[in-house]
């Protein structure tokens, strides 16, 4: 089978009706999008020769899980649209919860001449 834009081409020539051949040409562009090719809203509507290449892109925003439609303006003030995908695999740290544990503090006994306090120190007394 033929892939990318020579498979386009190839269904453009074919005798099949608009109607039954506008989805093939919109999964065949979707699936070079997914392959890496960034493409302009023109290029779309020149490659797979239909009008509503924004239609198109806004569609895909609304119904790909998967994917993130990205773009970008040109200097010629198209924009230039490409899929990136959204990283759902599991990674080392997904969804574990880790716990610590954390030495024992020793605390001196209660019996020695020594004070201990928490806080702060009010006035010139200095207890450690």
């Amino acid at each position: 089978m033929k892939t990318g834009k020579a498979a386009v081409a190839a269904l453009m020539q074919s005798k099949d009706t608009k109607e039954l051949r506008l989805p093939q040409l919109k999964s065949m562009v979707l699936q070079m999008m997914k392959e890496g090719q960034r493409f302009t809203a023109k290029e779309i509507n020149r490659i797979a020769g239909f009008n509503d290449a924004r239609k198109f892109i806004s569609d895909l925003r609304r119904h790909l899980s998967d994917y993130l439609v990205r773009d970008t303006r040109l200097n010629t003030g198209c924009k230039l649209y490409w899929l990136e995908p959204i990283n759902t695999k599991p990674t080392l740290f997904s969804g574990q919860v880790v716990y610590i544990s954390l030495p024992k503090i020793s605390h001196p006994s209660s019996s020695g001449t020594a004070k201990h306090s928490i806080g702060r120190n009010y006035g010139n007394s200095r207890n450690y």
